[in-house]
């Protein structure tokens, strides 16, 4: 429908079967963008790659658009077809206005065998990890994950699945 121009002008996602329009990016979601973006792709190796709001085809339901979603480059690696990621390492969605939003999308993320996906919250300075996903047949979302924490600005994080040093929850949300 998009390819059509049935959204033209706007900025939308396909999330289990819903489209979602997104809201305008604000001043504080830009800055921290940028700023994540920055301290990833500095400390990622090189077999990975930082993609800034481009799409995840992890169904035929759902194509989000994550702020921040880390690829490990791999034979192999299951894409659609226009060449599109299917899953990624971390996936990392920048809440100002949207946390209800995208506490939503953790089961869609889990489907997909994304490893792991991080909220950051930046209204409540905290950042919501989600961790370990496993299939759920029974369940509507398919997946879910088994372990979800929520960290404080004084907390520290190191990505399981991406090789990179410990990070401070409060470094994550210094925009610059």
């Amino acid at each position: 429908m998009a390819e059509v121009g049935l959204f033209w002008g706007q900025r939308v996602e396909l999330i289990n079967g819903e489209i979602h329009v997104m809201s305008p990016q604000n001043d504080p979601h830009a800055s921290a963008i940028m700023h994540l973006t920055h301290v990833l792709a500095r400390r990622v190796p090189e077999d990975f790659r930082v993609r800034v709001q481009l799409p995840l085809a992890i169904s035929d339901i759902s194509e989000p658009e994550p702020d921040i979603a880390i690829i490990k480059l791999e034979p192999g690696v299951i894409r659609n077809r226009s060449g599109c990621p299917t899953t990624a390492k971390l996936v990392i969605e920048v809440a100002d206005t949207s946390l209800s939003r995208d506490v939503k999308k953790a089961d869609a993320y889990a489907s997909a065998a994304v490893s792991e996906y991080w909220i950051l919250d930046l209204q409540g300075e905290r950042l919501h990890v989600y961790r370990k996903p496993v299939s759920n047949p029974g369940e509507a979302g398919g997946a879910q994950y088994q372990e979800v924490r929520v960290l404080s600005s004084s907390d520290s994080i190191e990505p399981q699945f991406v090789p990179v040093a410990s990070l401070r929850v409060s470094d994550l949300l210094t925009a610059l």
